[in-house]
């Protein structure tokens, strides 16, 4: 017999997919002849393994690359042809490779970055011909790509250029590109607002290259830009960024007030289980809490650039920005967003330079706000909820009214930054520019004699503390740059309450606190005048000495009052103090009164060009992160244990509470099981199987999510979604009949039962939330380590063959009603309530509902009776008698 020509090869020790191994013959090995044609479209139409690239590319040094150059520089010029190409699925394959490739190739360190880098991506000689081509099919892919889905990939792989090479030139080669009509395009057709952040972001990372060297078509644009309904897209999608950001301050210490319940009373006393209060969610150490807090704000606030240059060019887009109503009614309206994440940034922005800078950043774009007279006026007219951050000491008192202005929200913002960042090495650019908001805000106020009530007592207090903290400090305060113009701003401020304070105080009460204030700080005032006014003389008309004089005026007034009475009490004071308006004059208001100066964004040259590259750093940071989908209607959130692993610059890593959707940002949404909630369809799943939500792998794509069994050698459900299902129909929600309310008090609801194991359920898509991925929220009122599964989109849920379905509340629906869609089913609910219990097993306490009723009641009776015997039930013995008295 003859020997066969085929060979056996040896068994692999570890499979690896295709795809890596071209990545490892570009990347690992030397070749000095071209690759052929196939082998690119080969690579292009293989699925791209993201995790193996980044790591294929991050252990490639950079001197290795200049040496392959030339591979590289075939990668580059094959993913163009097939951008050109755009047919499925390598455009979209070639995107996700790009987006990588630029990511970790240009973060790379060279010896000469510019020159290595144009030699690794194109070479000298055709870096031009090449970049040109790039930059035409990226536009071209994100203007007209086949699916909002490439064009997404293409803004993410433009940002990766962009952001990698914004210290070279090659970025010029997007400059003289206009990417605005493309990139607004993007955003008005986007169904979420979050995805328009990144389209938001390049805009303004193109608009700040060398914006202060050469003319920029971008800024241009911006103000050009009357689109009023592409603006109220961007103004979404700027709250939604902020809401995103401000739930990761309240994953690290929830701030969020607690009203009075009996689950709460019960849960203080150890007893929640009883009314089915949820278990409190772990407190973080104080260390662990800082070293989180630091890490704040997360990448995404670098769109917040481009809104700096938005509102500063576009005076349209600035009134939409701040009198734009909420989306959804409950819901906050997007500039009272804004406000409400600043105020969580303020209080830790001397937590890190990168902190200080967006703070800055951020006042800056209230500056340009207050200056625009027909701005200013709407933030005094127009009435909204805000929430400000209430996690570190000292708290302002809480506002008697929810619904308060804009302008006395802002003031309470400054009034917090100038608290909670006061130190030796004090910024101060962040405390001058507050100051610079405040005082053109109180000009406007006092001008327009617009009345607002605010916490003007706390303001008072918190501008005369800095005077005396600047008094303790003021051998570190001399050596800091900027000191002069900070002592300047701090008294005019003060002298312009003092002379138009009654233009924009509510009442008399909180001018006349002003007066006991300032009577209060004369030592300090005086103080102060000698320390950092040394050339001042005590005569001279300043409004250092307006401040000095108008104490020394009450003071002589309280001491003839002392002469006939030793003691005085805050009521006489006050007294006195109304008495002495007839005899009091101001000695000069010219510092209060003179001419502002507007904004001028070359005074901030320097700060701007650091927040850029901030910015663009995080830009960097941000497309390197796997892909998520943003939907606003996500309601999926995974809490992970506050020591799990997460990976490094992961928007997972940024907080304990892993947020991977939006919903979970808007702190104004009630509880799920709350009173008045619409909630989505569930689906009851076996009790032994504890499932977190899906997550998503580097290329976007749904992952099966991580299980955690209680049952050994129990397979656990699977998830899938199906491909390309179009977004449900809205569907008009009806009374609900007693027989569609299940035990957890969701209406309209369509529980699922299989009594044959192994068997597949198809469930109807989701009702609220048409956009929403799979997540699992415990429920009291079910079984320990049972729950609700939310989920939009049809999918298939696999019941594992060796589980039992114990006391679940079950609606049997027919396979037919479920694909007749929302209306459908549930027309043709049986409404058959069944209780499917394992033998031989009976309910424990909490789990029945009219055992934990029961139990609830007795606990309130008995509480009742306990607190009268306190209130009631006090004695003691009458001396002398032994007699009981009753108080």
């Amino acid at each position: 017999m003859e020997q066969s020509p085929l060979t056996q090869q040896a068994r692999p020790d570890v499979f690896e997919p295709k795809v890596v191994g071209l990545y490892r013959q570009v990347f690992e090995g030397v070749e000095d002849h071209e690759k052929p044609d196939g082998f690119w479209r080969e690579l292009f139409l293989l699925r791209p393994d993201i995790p193996r690239l980044r790591q294929i590319l991050n252990e490639t040094d950079a001197d290795f690359l200049l040496h392959i150059q030339h591979q590289p520089q075939q990668l580059l010029l094959q993913a163009i042809a097939e951008l050109k190409a755009d047919k499925a699925p390598a455009d979209e394959h070639t995107l996700d490779t790009l987006t990588v490739f630029f990511a970790v190739v240009l973060a790379k360190r060279y010896t000469n970055p510019s020159s290595d880098i144009i030699e690794v991506l194109a070479g000298l000689e055709k870096v031009d011909a090449v970049f040109t081509e790039l930059v035409a099919a990226l536009d071209h892919a994100i203007k007209d790509g086949r699916t909002i889905t490439i064009r997404q990939k293409a803004v993410r792989a433009a940002i990766a250029v962009v952001s990698g090479a914004y210290q070279t030139a090659l970025v010029s080669y997007f400059i003289h590109r206009d990417f605005f009509p493309a990139l607004m395009k993007l955003v008005d057709q986007l169904d979420s607002p979050l995805q328009a952040s990144e389209p938001f972001l390049l805009m303004g990372l193109l608009a700040n290259y060398n914006k202060f060297e050469v003319h920029n078509q971008y800024r241009v644009r911006f103000s050009d830009f009357v689109n009023d309904d592409t603006m109220k897209k961007v103004v979404e999608s700027v709250a939604w960024t902020c809401m995103l950001s401000r739930s990761r301050y309240v994953a690290i210490h929830d701030d969020t007030p607690v009203g009075w319940s009996v689950a709460g009373t019960l849960s203080y006393v150890g007893l929640g289980a009883l009314a089915g209060a949820k278990p409190a969610a772990p407190i973080l150490t104080e260390e662990q809490q800082r070293e989180l807090f630091a890490e704040q704000p997360g990448p995404e606030v670098a769109s917040l650039l481009t809104l700096y240059d938005f509102t500063l060019a576009n005076k349209l887009f600035c009134q939409h920005f701040v009198s734009q109503p909420s989306a959804d009614k409950g819901e906050a309206p997007p500039f009272s967003t804004f406000i409400s994440f600043t105020s969580y940034l303020y209080q830790h922005a001397y937590r890190s330079a990168r902190a200080s800078l967006y703070a800055y950043l951020t006042l800056l774009i209230l500056l340009i706000l207050v200056e625009d007279p027909t701005v200013a006026k709407i933030l005094c007219e127009t009435v909204a909820p805000v929430r400000l951050c209430r996690q570190r000491p000292p708290l302002l008192p809480l506002p008697t009214k929810v619904d308060r202005s804009y302008a006395a929200a802002i003031v309470d913002l400054l009034m917090d930054g100038i608290n909670h960042n006061l130190r030796k090495k004090l910024d101060t650019g962040f405390y001058l520019q507050s100051l610079t908001v405040l005082s053109r805000l109180l000009t406007f106020l006092a001008k327009s004699r617009t009345k607002v009530v605010c916490h003007w007592s706390e303001l008072w207090r918190s501008l005369l503390s800095f005077v005396r903290f600047m008094n303790q400090y003021a051998d570190d305060m001399k050596f800091l740059s900027g000191t002069d113009e900070l002592v300047r701003g701090l008294v005019d401020v003060l002298a312009l309450a003092l002379t138009a304070g009654e233009g924009f105080l509510p009442d008399a009460k909180d001018y006349d606190d002003l007066f006991y204030k300032l009577v209060e700080s004369g030592d300090a005032l005086v103080k102060f005048r000698d320390i950092y006014f040394p050339s001042v003389s005590a005569d001279a008309k300043t409004p250092i000495n307006t401040l000095i004089g108008v104490s020394q005026h009450y003071q002589e007034l309280i001491e003839s009052q002392r002469a006939k009475r030793e003691h005085l009490s805050p009521r006489e004071i006050n007294k006195i103090i109304k008495q002495g308006y007839e005899t009091l004059s101001f000695a000069a208001k010219e510092g209060a009164e003179q001419q502002i100066a507007g904004h001028r964004e070359a005074d901030h040259k320097v700060v701007l060009k650091k927040i850029a590259r901030v910015a663009v750093a995080d830009a960097a940071a941000l497309v390197s992160m796997p892909e998520v989908n943003p939907h606003p209607s996500f309601n999926s959130v995974y809490t992970p244990s506050p020591t799990a692993p997460l990976p490094a610059r992961s928007p997972l890593s940024r907080a304990p509470s892993a947020i991977t959707d939006m919903a979970v940002a808007r702190s104004a949404f009630p509880q799920a099981g709350t009173e008045g909630e619409e909630t989505s369809p569930t689906i009851n799943m076996p009790a032994p199987v504890i499932t977190a939500p899906a997550t998503t792998d580097e290329q976007g794509e749904a992952d099966d999510p991580p299980s955690y069994n209680t049952v050994a050698d129990d397979p656990t459900p699977t998830y899938r979604e199906a491909a390309h299902s179009p977004p449900p129909p809205p569907y008009n929600r009806r009374n609900p009949t007693a027989n569609d309310i299940d035990a957890g008090g969701l209406a309209i609801e369509a529980r699922v039962r299989s009594q044959r194991p192994g068997s597949t359920l198809t469930h109807v898509p989701s009702i609220h939330n048409p956009f929403s991925r799979y997540y699992r929220q415990p429920s009291a009122r079910q079984n320990p380590g049972s729950g609700r599964y939310r989920a939009s989109g049809p999918y298939e849920v696999q019941i594992p063959a060796s589980v039992v379905v114990t006391q679940t509340l079950v609606v049997d629906v027919a396979p037919g009603d479920l694909e007749a869609g929302h209306g459908g089913a549930h027309r043709l609910l049986r409404r058959q309530r069944q209780v499917a219990t394992a033998p031989g097993r009976r309910p424990k306490l909490g789990q029945c509902s009219t055992c934990g009723v029961v139990a609830v009641v007795v606990m309130v009776v008995v509480m009742v009776v306990v607190v009268g015997l306190i209130v009631f039930g006090v004695v003691k013995v009458g001396s002398g008698t032994g007699t009981l008295l009753r108080v």
